[in-house]
């Protein structure tokens, strides 16, 4: 018979990545049958049982006022188990811990001992005592080292040990999920649960190696996942950016070898070329052959094998997140409703910044561009696209409390799973399991409906508060990538001289949020790039730019006089420009209003000043 399952789901304590087990079976650790009748002869004097032995003996204990008679230790047990229980509902805790301790040791037999875990599980998984459920889960993996339930013990070990930081004990202990999973035969039932619980180490041992720093490794093992044919859909996708992401970090690293390399020649070339030009006087000529330095080539063959090394990880990275899913798109293509999807146009991006080359930069400028064009882009987004299923699994399991089938991640299954779990239960191994082959819903477009400023479905119909907070989620997470590429672009445009681009870049930054914290920095880099290009063209727009910081009447609807509230905080410094401006603001929106405010003044002196000359030549 089947053993009894001892760990119950303790969503409270454990990390998300825990998944749902097994309702419990039936006890198959009865204690032995009864003596027979009692003898005749002169009973002898009472005493304990050898902690081995069959414990089916006539025990009494108790004292003083109450006194108790039990036929076996089994029954003991129990009765200690309702005492344990009755003190911890008048909350006497320590009584009931102690009590539960008890039930784990002799004088009761194995059997009664290990069922003794779950329940002080649940008492101090109820308490988040996670450094007891830590010692709890530990003793139990010593005292039962075969036990089936071991593989699901050290998985919950090793969240508990990551939620504490202890990174290296969490890994060993996923590690052991391994090892234990491939100890005896078993049924095919409890093969593939073990084979679940070994698929979910795999991914937090991947996991951990990233978070380690341990690029490389976390690269192999995600790699390794992905082979797998019967990954589910929603740890494929996983996998795939992960594995993208780790070999991201391993290009990043290589890049700053590149540049490390790189500053060290630089560094050395000034320094040997200042040492040429004093040894060569003040009438002589400084000469430099780099060419034959060996401390030029040493650092030149090193930044060389870096980039190569770099170029090929770079490489990988977009292999990576070009090809996903089934269909072989890129990732925010194939899993556009993914949490990383906007991440991945980022990560693109970066890597195309660094190859540095003509190509590579365009295709660096136009990943942004496609990021920031996307429909889930704040209030002005006219679009968006919401998956039904947040993440599909094989597997199925019946929770008896709550009378309903839940997937391997918790979730309710749906009506239409409800419908499949009813055709395959007749052919299934169990009737507690049910395992699928995996199908993905259609995602539900949402459209904005201008007039009536709300969302709607593709029906028409206005959308529920629970679609319209799942919407909101999903706005968020594209802004906040739309906003750290573009600023990113932007201001290397900015910096680089390359105004014109720096304000194509400016001008779609502008629509992600209209707050006046967002939009008044960008629209005083406006003011700049346009004062920078200068000419009849641009100075106006200069100008406006300026004014739309400064005016209040042309400060924008939802700015609630901006431009006001900047000069009353300022006070009376505002009526001075002050050449230390660092000295007066206190904020970056007070710097930036008395900046445009001086700009602005400037500007218009010399467009003034201009008109005055031309007014003299014409005369």
């Amino acid at each position: 018979m089947k053993p009894k399952r001892i760990f119950p789901i303790l969503q409270p304590v454990l990390a998300a990545a825990v998944l749902a087990t097994a309702a419990h079976g039936e006890d198959a650790h009865k204690a032995g049958a009864a003596h027979g009748p009692a003898t005749t002869e002169p009973a002898a004097p009472y005493k304990l049982p050898d902690a081995e032995a069959p414990h089916a003996h006539v025990e009494k204990f108790g004292g003083h006022e109450q006194e108790r008679r039990y036929g076996t230790l089994e029954q003991r047990w129990k009765a200690r188990l309702q005492d344990a229980r009755q003190a911890e509902k008048l909350g006497r805790d320590e009584e009931a811990e102690k009590i539960l301790w008890e039930l784990s040791g002799p004088p009761y037999s194995e059997s009664l001992n290990r069922d003794a875990y779950p329940i002080l599980i649940d008492y101090y998984a109820k308490r988040g005592q996670r450094v007891k459920l830590i010692e709890l889960y530990e003793k139990f993996s010593t005292s039962y080292p075969q036990d089936p339930e071991l593989p699901e013990v050290f998985f919950r070990l090793g969240n508990l040990y990551r939620e504490f930081g202890a990174y290296e004990l969490a890994q060993s202990r996923f590690y052991n999920v391994l090892s234990t999973t491939l100890r005896s035969a078993r049924t095919e039932a409890e093969k593939e649960e073990f084979r679940q619980t070994s698929l979910r180490a795999q991914i937090e041992i991947a996991d951990i190696y990233l978070e380690l720093g341990n690029h490389e490794k976390a690269t192999q093992f995600f790699d390794r996942l992905l082979r797998l044919d019967d990954l589910d859909p929603a740890n494929v996708a996983r996998a795939e950016f992960k594995r993208a992401y780790a070999k991201y970090n391993v290009a990043k690293d290589l890049d700053g070898r590149v540049e490390q390399a790189r500053s060290e020649l630089n560094q050395y070339l000034f320094e040997k070329t200042e040492t040429a030009a004093k040894e060569a006087g003040a009438d002589g000529i400084a000469a430099l052959d780099a060419s034959k330095d060996a401390r030029v080539l040493a650092l030149e063959a090193r930044e060389n094998r870096a980039k190569t090394d770099r170029n090929k990880a770079i490489a990988q990275v977009i292999a990576y997140l070009m090809d996903c899913g089934p269909a072989s798109q890129p990732f925010y293509e194939a899993y556009p409703d993914h949490e990383h999807a906007p991440e991945a146009h980022y990560l693109l991006a970066t890597v195309y910044k660094w190859q540095d080359t003509e190509s590579s930069r365009k295709k660096a400028h136009d990943e942004v561009v496609r990021l920031l064009e996307k429909a889930n882009k704040g209030i002005r987004s006219k679009r968006v696209t919401l998956s039904q299923d947040h993440a599909v699994s094989l597997k199925f399991i019946w929770d008896g409390a709550r009378n309903t089938w839940l997937t391997a991640n918790g979730r309710e299954a749906s009506q239409q799973e409800l419908a499949r779990i009813g055709q395959a239960l007749p052919a299934s191994p169990s009737k507690t399991e049910v395992f699928l082959s995996a199908q993905q819903s259609n995602p539900e477009v949402y459209v904005w409906d201008k007039d009536a400023e709300a969302w709607e479905d593709a029906g028409g119909k206005a959308v529920d508060a629970d679609t319209l907070a799942r919407i909101s989620e999903k706005i968020d997470l594209w802004v906040s990538w739309q906003k750290k590429a573009g600023n990113q672009l932007a201001n290397e445009y900015f910096e680089n001289g390359k105004n014109i681009d720096a304000i194509g870049i400016y001008q779609k930054l502008l629509a992600l949020d209209s707050t006046p914290k967002w939009q008044a920095p960008i629209v005083y880099q406006l003011g700049l790039c346009f004062e920078r290009i200068g000419g009849k063209e641009y100075n106006p727009k200069a100008i406006e730019a300026y004014e739309i910081l400064t005016v209040p009447d042309k400060n924008p609807r939802n700015w609630a006089d901006w431009s006001k509230k900047m000069e009353a905080d300022l006070g009376d410094s505002a009526k001075d420009i002050d050449a230390n401006l660092a000295s007066i603001v206190q904020n970056q929106e007070q710097f930036i209003y008395r900046m445009a405010e001086w700009r602005l003044r400037n500007l218009r002196w010399n467009r003034g000043a201009a008109n005055e000359v031309k007014r003299y030549e014409i005369k």
